[in-house]
């Protein structure tokens, strides 16, 4: 509806301006006047006053008035501001009740976008070692946020959380986890939280560096010992914390686990491609 009031303005100014023999990009010379002096302003007169041999004023007075002698729909007023400026006022008794006839129309998919393309979107991706705290809480809305405007302007968005399973961390959870095996209890992310605390007790009393640095090499090479024990623990993690994210309408399209990009070798032939560059 706005752009509708915008054409209207950028058309009847270019109808003025051939009356006096003017052609100019008009939108170039388009913009929004400070606050209470209008709703769209043109500066085109500044411009022409060289080429016409007449001051900015005197043209703004001219093409004032061929604008409202072809009586606009949209438009209520039209004031000379400064040297040169036309300041258009927006008819909001007219316009109003038809915005919102169209807003009663179109419902939910008022003010939609046609933007075309796929788009992916890429957040929250917490560490899986425990629950979500405030912090990935600011990154979820953020991210969903942007997708939503995103789809809303008419784009195929595709929500990716990225799980990082390779990480020290995972490993050091595992070591627990396969040195005092438990089943899932409760909220899962909770439980994977209490394995990844006791670990954490372990390793202030006894250096396991060495240990959980073993447990990475081999999920890398997908040890059966070690693969399902990672595999559990982190996709536990991940139904807790899609559990927590659902509360506040939050979902995703896709899991990317960072295990598959060293395991398919995407991360040496990477490394490779920089070290040649």
């Amino acid at each position: 509806m706005w752009k509708e009031f915008e054409k209207e303005v950028i058309d009847a100014i270019g109808n003025g301006l051939k009356g006096l023999g003017i052609e100019l990009e008009i939108g170039n010379f388009i913009s929004e006047p400070p606050d209470k002096m209008g709703d769209l302003a043109f500066s085109g007169c500044l411009a022409l006053a060289k080429e016409l041999g007449r001051s900015p004023r005197d043209i703004a007075k001219d093409l004032r008035e061929r604008v409202l002698e072809e009586k606009p729909k949209y438009i209520e007023r039209i004031e000379i501001a400064g040297p040169g400026y036309l300041n258009f006022y927006l008819d909001y008794m007219k316009f109003s009740p038809l915005l919102l006839k169209k807003v009663m129309k179109e419902k939910k998919s008022y003010g939609s976008g046609s933007n075309r393309g796929k788009v992916i979107v890429e957040h929250t991706s917490a560490n899986p070692d425990g629950p979500l705290h405030i912090g990935h809480g600011r990154n979820a809305i953020i991210g969903d946020t942007i997708a939503r405007v995103l789809s809303f302007s008419g784009y195929d968005v595709s929500r990716e959380f990225y799980v990082n399973d390779a990480g020290k961390q995972i490993a050091l959870a595992c070591w627990q986890y396969l040195k005092e095996p438990t089943k899932p209890v409760g909220k899962k992310d909770y439980w994977v939280l209490d394995i990844y605390l006791k670990a954490n007790r372990h390793a202030e009393k006894k250096d396991i560096t060495s240990e959980v640095s073993e447990i990475m090499l081999a999920d890398e090479k997908k040890e059966r010992k070690i693969d399902p024990a990672i595999r559990l623990l982190v996709s536990s993690c991940i139904k807790g914390h899609e559990e927590t994210l659902k509360r506040v309408g939050i979902e995703f399209d896709s899991f990317t686990w960072e295990s598959k990009f060293i395991r398919d070798r995407s991360a040496s032939r990477i490394i490779s491609m920089v070290e040649k560059s």
